[in-house]
């Protein structure tokens, strides 16, 4: 459509103030405006492209499974440093963890900054790097990976974290992946970082004074809410924030963990399957995007409460800083609620683990009867208390997160292409302690 044209009919009808709202993330102190879609206003003109992976890069999938020119291949072992740890599959390795041949912190010896560094300092950027081969495949990202092996490598990086936090002078410690070249990535093979610190980011000092405000845990309430579930089971959650990246997803533990150090076993494993299912959905909804991974934790001296997480942000704008360094607050155009429908309609679907529905049917009108849904009462997640153990407690928060958070968008947009088949058609016949019976048409 032509300039003259979209001011044409954009100056006839005019424009919401609705459309336009400032939101803010308790469990940060971020604020962003989100210009929410009006598909009965005309779109705004464009000359650049919008693709979803930056620097010509193809398809994680479309790779070779092995690179003779990639350091982090099978048989390219020796191209870097002696590893310090491995996860092994039949006596073949699947993650590794070893020293960056490339860091840009350097010489961790205990002349850490502190918690702050003043103004108009100059220090010596201190600090140890660590790379984890995130899988042994060139062409497998975490979104291939099977639920075990995500499990094992969360497990790992929670093994280098402590080694690093251990090291003499560390006062914080980062864990991240930069998914593609928009994300920052130089080598495509997957593959995560941790990095021990000899200061602690002014960012992290923002988020740790964000959590510790007030009675109440910010980041356990981002997770209770129905409308911005993505994915769950017994230890763990996915949820869609408040943030300045649109289709931006935290996974966290059910239980407060200061840092990411301190996750059990089991913690571990659920994350793992949480990241690879968010990563799944996103790969499927927005076409394979460049994103990071970050896991957010506490510096190692503090004794605030703090609650951890990992953070998924997926490029799927060419500019990072739309809004950011205009109006100095971030601009998005995909609410929290959205993005949680978008991921769940490509089978991101809340819960996976704890309600496996028995398929007894399928009609000629391809209807499907599912029943005996099952919580298992030593395990199910509770939409009233944390560390509920009633399996009932469990069965209003998959209803909201399947009919009343994608039925409400449903109403709510002239468009249902992006909100999940399920929200048209399920209907609950009948409930007891612990099982339901349910009738889905497909």
């Amino acid at each position: 459509m032509q300039f003259e044209a979209v001011l044409a009919s954009a100056g006839s009808k005019g424009d919401a103030p609705s459309r336009f709202e400032l939101r803010s993330n308790p469990a940060t102190d971020e604020v962003v405006l989100y210009v929410l879609p009006d598909p009965a206003l005309p779109q705004k003109p464009r000359h650049y492209s919008h693709a979803s992976r930056g620097g010509n890069r193809c398809a994680t999938r479309a790779r070779p499974a092995v690179d003779a020119r990639c350091p982090f291949c099978p048989g390219n072992e020796k191209l870097c440093n002696a590893d310090l740890a491995t996860v092994t599959t039949n006596g073949a390795w699947t993650a590794r963890a070893f020293e960056n041949a490339f860091p840009i912190f350097h010489a961790l010896d205990g002349a850490g900054a502190g918690d702050r560094l003043g103004a108009g300092d100059r220090l010596a950027a201190r600090g140890a790097m660590e790379v984890l081969v995130a899988a042994r495949g060139h062409n497998e990202g975490l979104a291939d990976l099977s639920p075990a092996a995500a499990g094992e490598l969360v497990t790992l990086a929670r093994d280098r974290f402590n080694a690093l936090a251990a090291r003499r002078g560390a006062r914080s410690v980062r864990v991240f992946q930069n998914h593609g070249a928009r994300a920052g990535a130089s080598i495509s093979h997957a593959h995560w970082q941790c990095v021990a610190l000899g200061f602690v980011p002014p960012n992290a000092l923002r988020r740790a004074a964000a959590q510790a405000r007030g009675d109440a845990c910010p980041v356990r309430a981002l997770m209770d809410a129905p409308e911005t579930l993505v994915w769950e089971d017994a230890n763990a959650r996915a949820f869609a924030v408040v943030a300045p990246r649109r289709g931006t997803v935290w996974v966290a533990p059910r239980r407060r963990r200061a840092r990411i150090g301190e996750l059990t076993d089991d913690e571990c494993r659920s994350i793992g399957e949480g990241l690879r299912t968010v990563a799944r959905a996103m790969c499927q909804a927005w076409d394979d995007p460049d994103f990071n991974l970050v896991a957010h934790s506490a510096s190692l001296q503090s004794t605030e409460r703090f609650h951890a997480y990992f953070e998924i942000v997926p490029h799927r704008r060419e500019d990072a800083s739309l809004g950011s360094l205009q109006y100095d607050v971030p601009i998005s155009h995909l609410p929290p609620e959205q993005c949680a429908a978008e991921l769940n309609s490509v089978g991101c679907y809340p819960n996976p683990r704890h309600w496996i529905p028995t398929l007894r049917s399928r009609g000629p009108s391809k209807s499907t009867s599912i029943t005996d849904c099952h919580w298992p009462s030593t395990s199910a997640p509770s939409t009233t208390g944390i560390d509920s153990d009633e399996p009932s407690s469990m069965l209003p928060k998959w209803e909201c997160a399947l009919i009343g958070s994608w039925s409400r968008h449903r109403c709510n947009s002239s468009s249902s292409s992006t909100f999940h088949p399920f929200s048209r058609h399920l209907n609950r016949s009948s409930s007891e302690s612990g099982r339901t019976s349910m009738s889905l048409c497909l």
